[in-house]
């Protein structure tokens, strides 16, 4: 690993000091991980069907266009 983590893993864990979180710290980055969670889960139930509604009416009523991908992004699908 170009970053040596595995061994600067190790020396936290040796030397490094032990930080006791609270009873609201824990619950505060648990209801925060839930969030994130909850937010992408409920974007991509919106999203997904956009975008399958858009490729459909694209393929039947503009004779087959699809999305237009930027070419800064196509130049990765080649």
């Amino acid at each position: 690993m170009a970053c040596n983590c595995k061994k600067a893993i190790q020396i936290e864990d040796r030397y490094g000091t032990k930080i006791e979180e609270s009873l609201l710290q824990k619950t505060r980055r648990t209801f925060g991980k839930i969030l994130v969670l909850l937010i992408g889960f409920g974007l991509s139930i919106v999203v997904v069907p956009v975008i399958t509604v858009v490729l459909i009416y694209n393929q039947i009523f503009r004779e087959g266009k699809g999305i237009t991908i930027p070419k800064m992004l196509s130049k990765y699908l080649k």
